[in-house]
């Protein structure tokens, strides 16, 4: 899970990953973010009038199909009685979007304002999330907001300060990274923010948290020819499990696997790690492991550029937004260790550079934004 916010230019700037300092297991911490219930941003609930709004568009759904025209700060896909729905912030406003895999319908189910949200994080039914944005002194924030359809609003509290990234795991556990000052914290809690632990402290400040099944992992930030490390978390201690050039990791939900790509001076390439036989294995296309997603413990979802050779330090240039790529969809199955083209976007006539992929739990909708322009996307598997 995966994502960075923008903080004057600087925001990309990448600094050196192995430095003095390092990681050590830690303390209880009592501070669990600003609770009370309540809807603390404006908007007072979507009035009749509002909640019968919908865009709608005439004909059948295409295949690839774009789900927002503005930009978003991110979306969620599950399914409910048969039916697969998509849910998607307004980067401007925070206003919650739903629409469907069957109709291009686009309703409004927050009217709760909460400007210049960077990011979200959603709950596994889709019923809450976290919103993070910069505030007017550039500070950080992390909203928790519970989803109230019937009344339009997003009712929840303010999650600790300067929360830089954040995973979450099928149990709904979020693990993630907290900054104060030349700090870095790794807490888990509830996805609420309560019950939270630290079980991770550094100096080093640009970390990577993951789940890998019930563990937690934290893998140094990629920058190409950089030697970047993943370790796991275990009792108080921390092991290294893989290490390479401008490293970027993403494992399965159950941590059996570790999809990985290598960045270095001559190009960019995607592995598999088996953490049970320790062996690893080439994905026969290349992308960062970021641009994927995990469909269960086996399949893997990714965007991967037409043209591998794309001029620019990579996966640098490519957080800074002076390079972008054009992907096209592939999936790969571990166990075969097959790949297949599931979609070509390029032929479709788009150029897409697909980031924050999700797939719904029935694997018949892969939903991901544009890094481009922040516009949504949904790609139908069935």
């Amino acid at each position: 899970m995966l994502f960075v916010f923008i903080v004057g230019a600087l925001f990309f700037v990448y600094q050196s990953f192995i430095k003095e300092g390092g990681v050590s297991a830690s303390r209880d911490i009592t501070t669990e973010g600003n609770k009370g219930g309540g809807t603390l941003f404006p908007g007072s609930g979507l009035s009749s009038e509002e909640k019968n709004t919908n865009t709608r568009t005439e004909g059948p759904l295409s295949t690839l199909r774009q789900v927002s025209s503005t930009p978003t700060a991110g979306g969620t896909v599950f399914n409910v009685d048969g039916n697969t729905i998509i849910r998607y912030v307004e980067r401007a406003t925070g206003h919650i979007f739903e629409t469907t895999d069957k109709s291009a319908e686009q309703n409004r189910i927050s009217n709760t304002t909460i400007p210049r949200v960077q990011d979200s994080v959603w709950s596994q039914n889709g019923s809450m999330v976290i919103l993070q944005y910069l505030d007017e002194n550039e500070i950080l924030k992390s909203f928790y907001g519970n989803i109230l359809k019937d009344t339009g609003t997003l009712e929840g509290w303010f999650l600790s300060n300067n929360i830089s990234s954040i995973d979450v795991n099928s149990e709904g556990s979020i693990f993630y990274i907290q900054k104060v000052g030349n700090t870095a914290s790794g807490i888990i809690s509830n996805f609420d923010g309560t019950n939270a632990k630290s079980v991770f402290s550094s100096s080093i400040n640009d970390w990577r948290p993951q789940w890998m099944g019930n563990l937690t992992t934290v893998t140094t930030n990629p920058s190409r020819d950089n030697l970047g490390f993943m370790y796991v978390l275990r009792s108080g201690t921390y092991e290294k499990i893989i290490s390479f050039e401008g490293m970027n990791t993403l494992s399965s939900p159950d941590g059996s696997h570790v999809l990985f790509s290598i960045s270095n001076s001559n190009e960019t390439n995607l592995f598999i790690y088996s953490r049970d036989n320790k062996e690893f294995a080439e994905v026969p296309f290349r992308t960062l492991a970021e641009k994927c997603t995990w469909a269960d413990n086996i399949v893997i979802f990714c965007g991967s550029p037409h043209n591998s050779s794309i001029d620019g330090i990579i996966p640098d240039d490519w957080y800074k937004g002076s390079v972008s790529f054009s992907d096209d969809v592939w999936t790969y199955n571990t166990e075969t260790q097959t790949a297949q083209l599931v979609y070509d976007i390029g032929e479709d006539g788009k150029q897409i550079d697909a980031v924050n992929l999700t797939i719904d739990h029935e694997k018949s909708t892969l939903l991901f934004m544009n890094k481009a322009d922040l516009t949504l996307w949904a790609l139908s598997l069935k």
